[in-house]
């Protein structure tokens, strides 16, 4: 009897555990292109292996159907449920939304469509209007700082990149009005400023047809209006021939509470911070030489050249620096750090080449190539790859180069239990530095018709918008249910009724770096995404963790970048 009941005991605690487990469709919850790979990956708590799949279409039809096949990995590193297997449906090439089915899984809704990426753009571009500094052309919320056009300068006092800096002894103030806020605070970063213009321009010199005018209150449509507000901020960056503002506000911008832009009290105060730095001055000037092209193209010359000009000079200046390069920091963080100048010095090159034909100007982009070399990473300071692609045409030597890299992220990528196929180690801004690599495997791809590393970009691709751990979006987008909504910022942590669309959030940390830090100051284990963390990786949409969700300029543009690379790509 004891045994009959024993064995009705395990039956019963047997169903009762399959009736909890847990089946989740990880995919890209904006769509695939008609000719892009559509890799479903299923995360499971139990073993669904032979269990049937069937692809729907609106009308109900049976599209394609298979079994799942075996487990490609367990638990792990990236996976945090013990059978994790892949579904490939990109045999499905027209345009439509499906419905994936599984028995014991939520129904999967799958896009496929080719103008795909078009309005998650037009979002990304409206986060650029959230954080303009200085302009009434701006949204969710009044304008401010316009006081920053008598901004007192300090020069540094000291020899280390520390808060060693005095006032100018004559206070005297320059014009820095204009440009964006980055982050959560209200500081200006040259670095971020150039960075998130070129890489407009860069998206617009790309596919011109792709952007619309829906924010700009001019003539231009929004990435022109917006890449125009921070080429005429960046030619008010080196005010004479001796001094370049690499910032403006300070360490202060962080301190007396969370407030919109109107109401700061460091409005009137905000300072900036003289010096001749090597790696800002080659973005800015980078910048303003592609401003220049890109503006000629439109007929409007005088401001082409305006930005020509301004180029030519922070250029000629950078080359002769010899001092290391600068920053402010602060207890050993600094946002926009940057210890090396070869890679923005050859990116200046290669644009102000491309602007005035300058033949001398192909000796100083082979001259920065050879020192900038390899960097094995891609992030804001690391733009060698970036650099070496826009050489290629006119220095085809640095192919070994990126070679090299995409060889590097490609190996990274194919690991054991890599099931996102991620290039690079967990590390603070994963999913900026995913897109850079992303974008750059595309350029690869258009310039040597070679296809090799092109899964990786497509997985990364996906991996932003929902084929990850979590099955969140990574991109804030109202018609993403599952996307990051709940960003490090003043503008929204205040206005909490407001959504914050378009904005493009780090994402994902290495686990030791998220608990070591110590502003974190929630509740982890209650956080709906915790049970998708590993003990390599974690990922939380809270306000409160700076680390995961504090949505960066140069971050929204290389998403813009990437974005637009992908729509020319899959409509080829």
């Amino acid at each position: 009897m004891q045994h009959k009941l024993m064995a009705v005991l395990i039956v019963l605690f047997a169903a009762y555990s399959f009736s909890f487990a847990e089946r989740y469709a990880r995919y890209n919850y904006v769509g695939y292109f008609p000719g892009s790979a559509k890799r479903i990956i299923i995360m499971s708590d139990d073993d669904c292996a032979g269990a049937k799949w069937g692809l729907l279409d609106q009308s109900k039809k049976e599209v394609t159907s298979g079994v799942v096949g075996k487990s490609v990995f367990g638990k792990g590193d990236h996976t945090p449920l013990p059978f994790n297997y892949e579904i490939d449906l990109s045999s499905v090439t027209a345009e439509g939304i499906y419905t994936l089915h599984l028995q014991g899984m939520a129904d999967a809704v799958i896009n496929v469509r080719k103008n795909l990426l078009k309005n998650v753009i037009a979002s990304n571009l409206r986060f650029f209007y959230v954080h303009r500094s200085g302009s009434k052309n701006c949204l969710d919320r009044e304008p401010g700082h316009f006081a920053d056009s008598a901004s007192v300068v300090y020069h540094r006092s000291g020899k280390e990149n520390t808060d060693e800096w005095t006032v100018d002894p004559k206070h005297r103030k320059f014009n820095l009005r204009g440009g964006w806020y980055d982050g959560n605070v209200y500081t200006k970063y040259t670095a971020s400023e150039a960075y998130a213009t070129y890489y407009l321009l860069r998206a617009y010199e790309i596919q011109p047809a792709l952007f619309d005018k829906i924010y700009s209150a001019t003539d231009n449509v929004d990435i022109i209006d917006n890449a125009k507000c921070g080429l005429d901020y960046l030619s008010k960056i080196m005010p004479n021939d001796s001094e370049f503002i690499i910032q403006v506000g300070g360490f202060k911008d962080n301190d007396g509470g969370i407030y919109l832009p109107d109401k700061d009290p460091r409005a009137s105060k905000h300072e900036c911070y003289a010096i001749l730095s090597q790696p800002q001055m080659g973005l800015a000037a980078a910048a303003l030489a592609l401003g220049s092209s890109v503006f000629a193209k439109l007929g409007k010359t005088e401001d082409a050249l305006k930005y020509k000009q301004m180029a030519e000079k922070i250029f000629s200046k950078a080359v002769t620096v010899t001092t290391p390069p600068a920053w402010l920091e602060k207890d050993g963080v600094d946002p926009y750090k940057d210890e090396t100048a070869a890679d923005n010095m050859e990116l200046a090159a290669i644009e102000l080449f491309k602007c005035t034909k300058n033949q001398e100007y192909v000796a100083k982009i082979q001259k920065y190539a050879k020192e900038a070399k390899t960097s094995g990473w891609s992030s804001v300071s690391e733009q060698n790859l970036a650099a070496h692609l826009r050489c290629i045409d006119v220095y085809p030597q640095v192919k070994k180069f990126v070679i090299e890299d995409l060889d590097g992220y490609l190996n990274t990528s194919t690991n054991n239990g890599n099931i996102w196929k991620l290039p690079i180690e967990y590390s603070d801004a994963s999913i900026y530095s995913y897109v850079e690599i992303s974008s750059a495997v595309i350029q690869y791809q258009q310039t040597f018709k070679d296809k090799k590393y092109l899964p990786m970009a497509q997985s990364l691709l996906d991996y932003m918008f929902g084929c990850n751990n979590w099955g969140i979006s990574f991109v804030s987008l109202k018609t993403v249910p599952n996307s990051v909504r709940n960003i490090f910022s003043q503008i929204y942590r205040l206005q909490t009724r407001l959504f914050p669309e378009g904005s493009i959030c780090p994402g994902p940390l290495d686990k030791k770096s998220q608990d070591d830090d110590m502003w974190c100051c929630f509740d982890k284990t209650t956080e709906p995404m915790y049970p998708f963390n590993t003990p390599k990786v974690n990922f939380f949409d809270n306000s409160d963790d700076e680390s995961s969700v504090s949505t960066t300029l140069p971050g929204v543009a290389d998403g813009i970048f990437l974005f637009t690379l992908a729509s020319v790509l899959y409509a080829q």
